[in-house]
């Protein structure tokens, strides 16, 4: 695919999702790129904790899940937290192939310094430009996913652990 050939539709597309869109002439592959869940559940749980597994790419999902799961354990363990209770344990990754998350666009351009949007026909298996360069482009999109779960997630993780004398393993 040449990449000054490339024509983000996203302003001509409506609320419904219809492309209003003066098609030049020539042959054309429209791609329509969203995302969803990965419809990934929790294996190890029980009780009112079973459910989808949160993104580990976002800090709100993070924070959405320390506020909601965590915070209520520690106000249980009272004087216990960072004492007697000194490490939080995350052991488990049931996320599956995960590739997307909410902000990963603006994500990407302030890990990378660039904008992915006309690189995401490689996503759906296109070559934009030559090999090289898409090959590039993947490598750059896989380091930002392995970014975005070290820092937004496990980073988080520690740092709110920290705040309350706590250990993570």
């Amino acid at each position: 695919v040449n990449p000054d050939a490339i024509v983000d539709l996203t302003s001509k597309t409506d609320t419904l999702g219809n492309i209003i869109w003066e098609v030049p002439e020539g042959e054309w592959s429209i791609l329509r790129i969203g995302y969803t869940t990965t419809d990934a559940h929790v294996s190890t749980s029980s009780g009112d904790w079973q459910g989808r597994v949160l993104d580990y790419m976002s800090k709100e999902a993070f924070d959405f899940y320390w506020n909601d799961v965590v915070e209520p354990i520690f106000a249980d363990a009272g004087a216990h937290v960072g004492t007697t209770l000194k490490y939080m344990e995350t052991d488990s990754w049931e996320c599956g192939g995960m590739n997307w998350t909410e902000d990963f666009d603006s994500e990407f351009k302030e890990y990378r310094g660039y904008d992915l949007t006309n690189y995401l026909p490689i996503v759906a298996g296109y070559v934009v430009g030559d090999i090289k360069t898409s090959n590039a482009f993947l490598s750059d999109f896989r380091k930002t996913l392995a970014d975005l779960v070290a820092y937004n997630h496990y980073a988080r993780f520690q740092e709110y652990a920290h705040k309350y004398n706590m250990g993570i393993q």
